[in-house]
């Protein structure tokens, strides 16, 4: 069995399926809760940090849905 095979098999469905929607989840979920709720508490360069890794989240579930189309 090669990596090609490896790859179609079992990596492709999950990039086409559900991986990309929850990592846009989780990263809408990072910005609107974690961030608010460490501004709330004083933490304001945690809080730029989890609005940084929020937005890359966002970006990389379109990105990871285009790289199970194209594989």
């Amino acid at each position: 069995m090669t990596f090609r095979y490896v790859l179609v098999y079992s990596i492709k469905p999950l990039l086409k399926s559900f991986l990309p929607f929850f990592v846009i989840a989780v990263g809408i979920f990072i910005l609107l809760m974690d961030r608010r709720e460490l501004q709330s508490s004083g933490k304001k360069r945690d809080a730029k940090l989890a609005k940084a890794i929020g937005i890359v989240y966002i970006i990389a579930g379109p990105v990871l849905y285009l790289i199970g189309r194209i594989i």
